[in-house]
């Protein structure tokens, strides 16, 4: 503490030091401590009631009708996806919505073979929205069962019955096709000029894909799907012509083209 103060006075015309009352120190360091109890008591007294405030809030609104999901909005791009996410989600109607985990939800939507991406919101006080990206069919492929895939090889569905999508079929006989199929060189041959969907296609082991067109075969391998059919389609006459009927057609090669009279023989 410091026992003097220098002041200031007509009277003296400088600074004059002043002898400091020890009483006046030790009564402000009182008044100064009760200010700061009143103080913290102040804040801990709000604090305690804006805590308070807050869980009986939540509690309030967690338990609230007025968050009660009662709008599904669901976008996609067929009626019968929606409907099957629809029926997934019905259970989640008149849940709160500030409980809805919608990762969960996510979770859950994914596992369906018809969906590439979806996102879940939450719009308040009651809507669920929820937005799929589906995979687009791009081939059909037949043995026992039909199996409707997308460009990636996915499987979006399978069934006994021919699915209405206008989509190439492509006909198969056992193997490992999912593994073996060529997809990147059948897109590309599908979305040439030179392909129809009238072309009856088949994955035959060695011959990979195999056109039957008329009465023959036509082996394409598993490259160069387009240059190799409009080569075919450039020497079919001609080489019709000279050997009559032909049992197929072998163009898995670049350089050279095989054929089997239908009358038995193989010519090259």
């Amino acid at each position: 503490m410091n026992r003097y103060s220098y002041v200031t006075s007509p009277e003296f015309g400088a600074y004059k030091r002043v002898a400091n009352d020890p009483r006046s120190f030790a009564k402000k360091r009182k008044n100064r401590g009760r200010l700061g109890a009143v103080k913290l008591l102040l804040v801990s007294t709000s604090f305690f009631f804006m805590t308070l405030l807050g869980f009986q809030g939540v509690k309030i609104a967690t338990h609230s009708p007025t968050f009660g999901v009662k709008t599904i909005e669901i976008k996609t791009a067929s009626d019968r996806t929606g409907q099957v996410i629809r029926g997934l989600l019905e259970e989640r109607r008149g849940q709160n919505l500030l409980l809805l985990d919608t990762g969960t939800i996510k979770d859950q939507l994914m596992r369906l073979s018809e969906v590439k991406e979806v996102v879940v919101r939450k719009e308040f006080p009651a809507k669920l929205k929820v937005e799929v990206v589906e995979r687009v069919p791009f081939l059909m492929l037949k043995n026992h069962k039909y199996f409707l895939l997308d460009k990636e090889g996915e499987i979006i569905n399978s069934s006994y019955q021919r699915f209405p999508e206008k989509v190439p079929l492509v006909y198969f006989d056992g193997g490992d096709i999912f593994n073996l199929l060529p997809l990147k060189e059948l897109e590309k041959f599908i979305l040439s000029k030179s392909f129809s969907n009238s072309l009856n296609i088949y994955f035959i082991e060695p011959y990979g894909i195999t056109v039957v067109d008329e009465n023959h075969k036509v082996f394409l391998g598993n490259e160069n799907l387009e240059v190799r059919w409009k080569h075919y389609c450039s020497l079919k006459g001609k080489l019709m012509k000279r050997v009559g009927e032909v049992e197929y057609f072998d163009f898995r090669w670049d350089d050279r083209v095989y054929l089997k009279p239908a009358s038995g023989g193989i010519n090259g």
